[in-house]
């Protein structure tokens, strides 16, 4: 299954200590997902670094952008969109950083990298799906994600393509795998690295829905 949301008032969210998920470069985010609005730029999933203005490390349906990327943005510093997306289809795309100046965004194994801009982190540790908060909601998603991952390394091309072929993250680089949540009805998170301070939860309820094709949650 997946989640799906309305583009107003739905999203998921769990936090966590400071620091306590990723604490450094490498990482690499990777997810599933899909949007019929191709106008307004909304958030697939993010890990956020910072609690004020909830900055961090997002993955973006760039629907407000011309020819409508997928984009891997550090908030607040710089981006790099990648391959398009259409209205309805489903993506799998990862953001990966080797360092704090070098930076990619891998889109169903189309690669762009992204300028070198400097990041450091900050003293916030929570996962955002389908919105950025800021506390207040903002760049919410009309449409659905169905898996939601993180590492503390950059994986390589060939990673992200079992990814894309449909492989569970839990199975690709599992020892450097920090947070894994397939998005399935009970809303569990199978790989978490630290223990929550607030589980995995919708906000406005919400909706399931179809899941594309995964081997091995």
């Amino acid at each position: 299954m997946a989640y799906s949301f309305n583009g107003s008032t739905q999203y998921l969210r769990a936090q966590y200590n400071t620091n306590s998920l990723l604490g450094a470069w490498p990482c690499t985010i990777f997810c599933r997902a899909k949007s019929s609005d191709l106008a307004n730029s909304q958030v697939a999933a993010s890990w956020i670094y910072a609690n004020s203005p909830y900055n961090g490390l997002l993955m973006i349906l760039a629907g407000a952008i011309a020819s409508d990327p997928s984009s891997f943005s550090r908030f607040g510093v710089a981006s790099v969109n990648g391959a398009t997306y259409d209205s309805g289809a489903w993506i799998a795309f990862a953001g990966r950083g080797s360092s704090n100046t070098v930076f990619d965004v891998d889109v169903d194994g189309a690669v762009v990298t992204g300028p070198t801009t400097s990041t450091s982190w900050a003293n916030s540790s929570d996962v955002q799906i389908g919105a950025r908060l800021t506390p207040s909601i903002s760049l919410p998603l009309t449409g659905s994600v169905a898996a939601v991952a993180i590492w503390d390394v950059a994986l390589t091309d060939a990673d992200v393509a079992q990814l894309v072929a449909g492989f569970s993250p839990r199975r690709v680089r599992p020892q450097s795998l920090r947070w894994y949540a397939p998005l399935v009805r009970d809303l569990s998170v199978v790989k978490q690295a630290v223990n929550p301070i607030s589980a995995l939860a919708g906000t406005a309820s919400p909706t399931v829905s179809d899941h594309p094709r995964s081997y091995g949650f």
